[in-house]
């Protein structure tokens, strides 16, 4: 399947680090983390807990060293963001398929991390899209069963990540397939997911 659909690419926080982070970095221009009470009091003296999945290099992924530790685009942002803001934060490492019920659930404060923006996500969550992304498939070796777009996978086993919006695209086309009179596409959800583990200890702490 070659089909490619441009996503928004995007990064989840809760909505007081957006306001903190954003509008008065963006205004002020520069990092003072001794001002911390000052710019930013509601985040005084708190350790902001940041969920990741540490599984999708080079944005997120695990040190090979120490598997708890998490190193590349994000993570290192992440931990250059909180610095500026002048506190401390803590990564909370699990399932990707768990990082936003996680941060609903108010069990992290922030989900930064690979999220493609929806509606239906919108409602739930406030988003910071600092990114244009797509969304590609890939096809055995000389494409066998001459899929060339979404429209040529009906009896075919598709493989998604549990939760993304691929799935559910796969989903809907599968729904589509059956009113035709045609086969289901089969799910075969991809192992991008790992059992969720403790908060790690890998704190990053303002300069």
């Amino acid at each position: 399947m070659h089909r490619m659909r441009h996503l928004r690419f995007a990064i989840l926080l809760l909505s007081f680090v957006v306001w903190a982070t954003a509008n008065t970095a963006v205004a002020q221009g520069k990092c003072e983390p001794g001002a911390v009470t000052k710019k930013y009091p509601a985040l005084a003296g708190k350790t902001i807990i940041v969920a990741q999945a540490g599984e999708g290099a080079p944005f997120s992924f695990r040190d090979p060293k120490n598997f708890e530790t998490l190193l590349g685009f994000d993570a290192d942002i992440v931990r250059a963001a909180v610095a500026c803001i002048g506190v401390k934060m803590d990564f909370k490492i699990g399932a990707w398929s768990g990082l936003l019920p996680a941060t609903i659930a108010g069990q992290a404060d922030v989900m930064w991390n690979n999220l493609y923006y929806t509606p239906a996500r919108a409602k739930q969550v406030d988003f910071v899209t600092h990114l244009i992304a797509a969304t590609t498939g890939m096809v055995r070796k000389g494409n066998p069963r001459n899929i060339h777009s979404l429209d040529d996978i009906c009896g075919a086993r598709a493989a998604a990540g549990l939760g993304t919006v691929e799935e559910a695209s796969f989903r809907q086309v599968s729904e589509k397939c059956v009113a035709a009179g045609k086969p289901p596409v089969t799910p075969a959800h991809s192992a991008i997911s790992s059992p969720p583990l403790p908060t790690s200890s890998n704190a990053a702490t303002p300069s």
